[in-house]
């Protein structure tokens, strides 16, 4: 693909000027100034008084003095605001703050209560994240207009057919809106400098790869849109979506690996550019990693640019493609959930033991909703193409019913597999984890049934068919009790296909059937 600065250069400026010129660039501009101006000069005070909730949630080993206290309340769950430790003859309290009546409950007459303030263990992002955040953010207008209002004018084939290629087409326009928002971040970053809210540092590297990586993502998403409209639609669907879920799974990884987290393109070098590891190691290979990840995306996009819409898929390349979304669901569901007790396997325990299910659970949903939104930004109908439409009104009564079916196959003995080594039971323990609701948190729970739902039997289910998307289930979510997993995936396959494609019913039976067995607990 031949790249000529010059030309790369001119496509630049002729597509800023185009968005730039009259009040669509005033606006752009104050809308950008407004944002990063206060989010890099603002100071940042902590509140002066730490928060006290109106009940206080104990667990472990509470004394009966503490439990006697008013608005002390011993939780029925793993999580509490207070926990209550033994260290041979001292007792350890740990919680963000102690409220002053469980102090003196625990003092007595004679004060002996020791204050140890200890930091998170896992790091925290500073302000200048935001600022890559926000460049990255205002750029959704020109993105959306870069390619599909090339296409409404009927200038993009006049472009294509003067002497630049195809790739300098793409690069031209990315290095537009990458340049705008590196200049906006840089200004914003010199603010925070001069008024001393942030030092000169490494995080200042990486921070223009925040806005790269998401104009590079957004041009590869509105390749095939034909008008404006259509390009923000798709933009303003996935965009904050690839910010939001990169950020959080390299976040989630940053106690454990910093280099794994830094790696992981847009979401690395966003923490990165907040400072969240000292030292150039990670703002390299942040800032190298999304530089890759820009390289590839710009590559595809513009060696698709001008093809003709795909054909229908045959069966053999509808099976071709739900093998590929199958196996790259089951990385995004393996790896936070599964991974963690190698570790413990390799001799390191500490950091399986730092990884709790629950948090697995969460950054694997949210891998999977990350799929689907990335599936919806590059087609043209994205709701049906998931299963969200209109279901049949009798569905929603076979929803229930498939609902109290799934209650009581919960409490079905041998439906696991039995006799496996403590590392395959170990797994088989956290990937149940994520299809019983009594396992894991109540938000954990719905959210891993709402990603399951959508990328099964709203998405494979279309594209490959209710055996195909069962078998995958299978395979993916519940590899380690196929019995539990094809009773999962036949009844919830069979209600889609009854409620002619919609996963909406299967969705809410799924709900309904998490919320009452976690009403019932509670109760």
């Amino acid at each position: 693909m031949r790249l000529r600065p010059s030309r790369i250069i001119a496509i630049a400026r002729r597509d800023v000027a185009q968005t730039i010129q009259g009040r669509r660039g005033l606006t752009l501009n104050a809308i950008t100034a407004l944002l990063l101006i206060p989010a890099a000069s603002i100071p940042i005070t902590p509140p002066t008084q730490p928060f006290e909730p109106q009940s206080i949630v104990v667990i472990g080993d509470v004394p009966d003095e503490v439990l006697a206290l008013d608005g002390v309340v011993r939780a029925s769950t793993d999580y509490g605001h207070l926990v209550f430790d033994r260290d041979g003859d001292s007792r350890v309290v740990m919680g963000p703050s102690i409220p002053p009546q469980v102090r003196r409950a625990l003092d007595g007459d004679s004060p002996a209560l020791t204050i140890v303030r200890t930091t998170p263990t896992f790091p925290i992002p500073g302000r200048t994240a935001l600022l890559a955040l926000i460049s990255a953010s205002v750029l959704t207008g020109g993105i959306s207009e870069s390619i599909g209002g090339e296409r409404s004018r009927k200038t993009l084939q006049v472009l294509l057919a003067a002497a630049i290629t195809r790739g300098e087409l793409i690069v031209g326009k990315w290095l537009a809106w990458s340049g705008y928002a590196a200049i906006a971040a840089y200004f914003a970053a010199t603010i925070a400098i001069l008024t001393g809210r942030a030092d000169i540092g490494w995080w200042l590297l990486p921070l223009p790869m925040v806005a790269a990586g998401t104009v590079a993502t957004g041009l590869y998403l509105v390749r095939h849109t034909s008008d404006v409209v259509s390009g923000a639609a798709v933009s303003l669907r996935v965009l904050p979506a690839l910010l939001t879920i990169t950020g959080l799974v390299s976040w989630y990884f940053a106690d454990i690996s910093p280099i794994a987290a830094a790696a992981l393109p847009v979401g690395g070098a966003l923490l990165a550019s907040g400072s969240t590891w000292p030292g150039a190691t990670a703002a390299v290979v942040s800032t190298l990693s999304t530089m890759l990840f820009c390289a590839l995306l710009l590559w595809r996009t513009a060696s698709d640019l001008e093809q003709p819409a795909r054909p229908a898929h045959s069966w053999i390349q509808r099976l071709r493609e739900s093998a590929g979304v199958t196996l790259v669901a089951a990385l995004c569901w393996w790896m936070p959930i599964t991974a963690p007790l190698l570790w413990g396997a390799a001799g390191n325990q500490g950091l399986t033991d730092r990884l709790p299910t629950t948090p697995g659970i969460v950054a694997a949903a949210l891998a999977l909703l990350a799929m689907s939104g990335l599936r919806m930004g590059r087609v043209s109908d994205p709701l049906p193409s998931m299963g969200i439409k209109r279901a049949p009104l009798w569905s929603w009564a076979l929803a229930v019913v498939s609902a109290v079916v799934l209650v009581v196959a919960m409490h079905i003995p041998g439906l696991s597999l039995g006799g496996l080594p403590d590392l395959l039971t170990s797994a088989q323990g956290r990937l149940h984890a994520a299809v019983q609701p009594t396992a894991a948190g109540l938000a954990a729970a719905l959210l891993a049934v709402t990603a399951q739902e959508l990328v099964f039997r709203g998405w494979l289910q279309r594209l490959g068919g209710p055996l195909v998307a069962a078998v995958a289930f299978v395979l993916v979510i519940t590899p380690l009790e196929p019995l539990y997993g094809a009773m999962l995936a036949g009844l919830f396959g069979g209600l889609t296909y009854l409620s002619k494609g919609s996963v909406l019913p299967s969705l809410a039976a799924r709900w309904l059937a998490t919320l009452a067995v976690w009403a019932w607990l509670a109760a």
